[in-house]
């Protein structure tokens, strides 16, 4: 939408992280995230032949934020979230999911959880319960001989 000014301004948003500068009369495109910034500093919406549009008829610009999920903030309840995926990656046993080190990666564990878990949280609780872990998986996949 075409916006007019009636002096050299910059408008710039720091909710938005944009910015549109004006010249006195002239006629300028203004993001929908700016457009009511714009009117709040007294900027008109004008149509393509510079008629001043009604204030009222502008959308209001969808400011919906994306929630990110965060862990949880009891470190009992993240480290027996982490446990659990880890013990997943354990028996899906696919080398993508593991450092160089034989750890479990961080960013397989956040994918698993849908938040961000660090590298640290993630050796923590691998070092805690990898003797565990690692007796229940070869206790799953043990070889039984067959009895003659």
């Amino acid at each position: 939408m075409l916006f007019l000014s009636n002096r050299d301004i910059i408008v710039r948003s720091m909710k938005f992280g944009q910015s549109v500068e004006f010249h006195k009369g002239v006629a300028r495109e203004v993001p929908k995230l700016l457009q009511n910034e714009c009117i709040e500093k007294g900027i008109l919406p004008v149509d393509e032949k510079g008629k001043i549009l009604d204030i009222d008829a502008i959308p209001a610009p969808n400011t919906d934020v994306k929630k990110i999920p965060m862990a949880p903030s009891d470190p009992d309840v993240l480290y027996g979230e982490v446990l659990e995926v880890i013990k997943a990656l354990v028996e899906e046993n696919n080398s993508k999911n593991f450092t160089g080190g034989n750890r479990p990666a961080a960013d397989a564990v956040s994918r698993s959880l849908g938040y961000k878990v660090d590298q640290k949280t993630v050796n923590q609780v691998w070092e805690a319960n990898r003797q565990k872990i690692l007796q229940q998986k070869q206790g799953s996949t043990a070889i039984v001989p067959e009895s003659r």
